[in-house]
């Protein structure tokens, strides 16, 4: 069965090897034992916390399949225009903080007048 890596850790028992958040748990090469595929998806481990899941094999093929899909895909996507662009910045809202800075830099500033 494989795993997703629900948060990073390093495994000590394979060599060090990092594992970061989606990974596929365990890597190519390597068969963890029963019991280190308990320790790593229950909180009886170092970190205290969960670290691993299973994935079913549907989801596996699902996501192999996809991600080969996408790496033979270029991509295409060349960005906005910058007509686009401008139109999109028009639209937002400008936030408070922003209008009152702008107020503030037109207003000349004003001495205090010290006690002598």
């Amino acid at each position: 069965m494989m795993y997703t890596v629900v948060r990073h850790f390093t495994d000590l028992l394979d060599n060090n090897h990092k594992y970061t958040e989606g990974d596929v748990y365990p890597r190519d090469g390597y068969t963890p034992s029963e019991a280190r595929i308990y320790e790593l998806s229950t909180a009886a481990n170092k970190q205290r916390t969960i670290l691993i899941k299973p994935i079913s094999e549907a989801e596996t093929a699902a996501e192999v399949a996809a991600k080969d899909t996408a790496e033979d895909v270029p991509d295409t996507d060349v960005g906005e225009t910058e007509e686009e662009s401008d139109a999109e910045n028009e639209s937002e809202p400008v936030a408070e903080a922003e209008i009152e800075n702008e107020e503030a830099e037109d207003k000349p500033r004003r001495r205090r007048k010290r006690d002598e």
